[in-house]
């Protein structure tokens, strides 16, 4: 059945592939010039490609089965082959030179994909991620021409009509979009729709002309800057454009959303074709990468969802010192077209040198910034590198580039906090038992608990044990703990690995900065908050009620559930599937459930009897009466080695 469900949706992606044959062609043409023919041979796209060089698959024998764990080294050397790259400059390069030129070489769509995957360490070696991250739009401008298109197709109206000035050079230059500094016309403000985050409609022409008051949005005069020498300033007074608030105008390269749909055509044909035909990529699942790809990149090319995430961002720093997020202005704002505040500043790590300002004091501000995004607010930026951390002259951390970001809900936080907790009190079982917990786990694989969190406490005995707070590398200490999980077939869900990435970042910021502040102790207002929230009574109250509910629920429906399965069994309609391994130990594992069951059973008739006579005698706490509290401590002990048995068996 598996067999026939691969072909299937290689033809139904192959359907989608082969609408740009043109672009597949390139794309293994590429592969193989880079020395991966032999990737390009596993794929079956040497048809595609008849003129690259590539090898034959490898002898089926070789290969691992799928539920082995994956031996990078062994894939690496089967599927790359730099001696035999048709480019003479990337065969003397190594695999992560080479998979960086890959990546640049196929444009946009490839490069985000890069970048993403450059922030998962649960998935490629270190030496992949550090040159991932090194990955650059080798893109030439968008013209004059192009630009002022561009801003008249979506806003209805000329740069020249909209800006006091707008710079024809650009700041910044990606695939995807590009960046122009400009001044806000002084004459026009709608402050209203910046502060409801209401965006301009596509296309709606623009009643800026004039003077009759109307059109893009202003902020305050505390925020205006000096307008750069280069600017091409519109006519108005000199006194006027001096107090014009400058902004930066990201506008979105025309046709790029053409252009990433028909790549994510062919890379979910590539990644169903890897998954069919490398059973050793099992574990690292391309078809679910590329679908967290898809949904990721889709909301980027949508300037909508980073202009609310702005807008979330500065409602959630209201008031709070030492942190500047840019006003958005989103009369000026379109799917395609961005226009915020200028932020001023210099990268992080320059800052000390060219502004004087003392690192231990911006780089505690930079920890307890992302703290509170991640543990008090739930809502944290995805992509905390240098250059969307600026620091001005007083101090202050300007952040920008909210394209990526990541949310955790309260038990997420909890997990998180939890692990913090156990590194900084050396508590090895309880790291090992939220990783456990935490990790995405493959169906009808069985885990091995007491080895895996073995493995757990020699990684911390390595990274932690007899080491003070500050001689800890929390970078090295996650990076093992990723690499240990997928050793036992563990991945870490998305939402963690971002998690962890904007940690270890931040903290490797912090530590070049200012090597005496220790990371772990920087956190510990944040943990001892969340734990005081955690057991708040308010709020065990409230967890004791959904719990009691549930189980309520569970009881109500439980005699219907009975008789559903009694009279399945009656008419034939139920039916037990059992496969046998290891005949020679079916009796002692009988007589062990057996004795399970025994207890399942007293231990449950405990517990329902306890909730029969809550109604009976004086309250206790949550209206808990003494003859239900002892009946529902004699039901925990009389199951409690089914519960053991449980989650060793998880």
């Amino acid at each position: 059945m598996g067999t026939v469900r691969n072909v299937y949706t290689n033809i139904r992606s192959l359907q989608s592939a082969i609408k740009d044959a043109g672009r597949l062609r390139q794309i293994a043409t590429v592969l193989a010039r880079h020395g991966f023919g032999a990737l390009v041979a596993r794929l079956g796209l040497r048809e595609v490609a008849p003129d690259a060089a590539v090898l034959p698959p490898a002898d089926e024998s070789e290969r691992p089965e799928p539920t082995e764990p994956v031996d990078t080294d062994l894939l690496v050397a089967e599927l790359t082959d730099a001696g035999r790259a048709g480019d003479v400059e990337a065969a003397r390069l190594g695999l992560p030179e080479r998979i960086r030129l890959v990546f640049e070489e196929l444009g946009p769509t490839f490069i985000k994909l890069g970048q993403i995957l450059s922030t998962r360490p649960d998935l490629l070696p270190a030496d992949i991620l550090a040159e991932l991250q090194n990955l650059q739009d080798n893109v030439p401008p968008m013209s004059r021409d192009e630009v002022a298109a561009q801003i008249l197709a979506e806003l209805g109206d000329e740069p020249e009509q909209l800006f006091a000035t707008f710079d024809w050079q650009p700041l910044a230059c990606a695939s995807i979009a590009q960046v122009h500094l400009a001044t806000l016309n002084p004459v026009a403000s709608t402050p209203r729709a910046d502060a409801e985050g209401t965006m301009r409609p596509r296309n709606e022409r623009s009643a800026t002309n004039g003077d009759n008051g109307t059109g893009p949005s202003t902020v305050s005069d505390e925020h205006s800057e000096a307008l750069p020498e280069d600017s091409s300033p519109s006519e108005v007074p000199p006194d006027a454009a001096a107090a014009a608030p400058e902004v930066v105008v990201k506008i979105q390269r025309p046709g790029i959303a053409a252009t990433i749909q028909s790549d994510l055509h062919i890379l979910h044909f590539l990644a169903s074709r890897a998954a069919a035909m490398l059973p050793e990529l099992e574990l690292l699942d391309p078809v679910g990468i590329v679908g967290e790809f898809e949904r990721a990149i889709l909301k980027e090319i949508d300037f909508t969802h980073e202009l609310q995430h702005i807008l979330r961002f500065r409602r959630n720093f209201e008031g709070y010192e030492g942190v500047r997020i840019p006003q958005v202005h989103a009369g000026l704002c379109t799917e395609s077209i961005l226009v915020m505040e200028r932020v001023r500043g210099v990268k992080v790590t320059r800052a000390p040198a060219e502004l004087g300002i003392d690192p231990y004091e911006v780089a505690p501000r930079m920890l307890h910034a992302l703290f509170k995004m991640m543990f008090r607010d739930g809502f944290f930026h995805g992509d905390m590198h240098p250059g969307n951390i600026l620091i001005d002259e007083d101090g202050t951390i300007g952040l920008i580039d909210f394209g990526l970001i990541g949310r955790l809900s309260p038990q997420q936080r909890d997990n998180v906090m939890d692990i913090l907790v156990g590194i900084s009190r050396e508590d090895y079982p309880l790291v090992a038992r939220i990783y456990f917990e935490l990790g995405i786990k493959e169906p009808g694989t069985g885990y091995d608990y007491e080895r895996f969190e073995g493995d757990v406490i020699e990684i911390m005995e390595q990274h932690i044990s007899g080491r003070t707070l500050n001689d800890i590398d929390i970078g090295s200490f996650f990076a093992a703990l990723v690499e240990g999980c997928m050793r036992h077939r563990i991945r870490m869900p998305p939402t963690y690995t971002m998690v962890f990435k904007a940690l270890v970042t931040v903290e490797g910021i912090g530590r070049t900065l200012a090597p005496r502040v220790n990371f772990i102790e920087e956190a510990q207002p944040f943990v001892k908050e969340i734990l005081l929230e955690r057991y708040d009574p308010r709020r065990l109250m409230q967890e004791g009620v959904q719990t009691l509910d549930a189980l309520t629920r569970f009881l109500r429906f439980a005699p219907w559930n009975a008789q559903q399965v009694l009279r399945d069994l009656a008419h034939g309609r139920l039916v037990l599937s059992t496969e046998l391994h290891n005949a020679n130990v079916l009796g002692e594992a009988a007589e062990n459930a057996s004795v399970l069951q025994g207890r399942a059973i007293v231990g449950g008739a405990l517990i329902v009897a306890g909730t029969v006579a809550l109604p009976h005698g004086i309250p206790l706490f949550w209206g808990v009466t003494p003859l239900s509290l002892t009946l529902f401590a004699l039901g925990a002990l009389a199951a409690r080695p089914v519960f053991v048995r449980w989650r060793k068996s998880r």
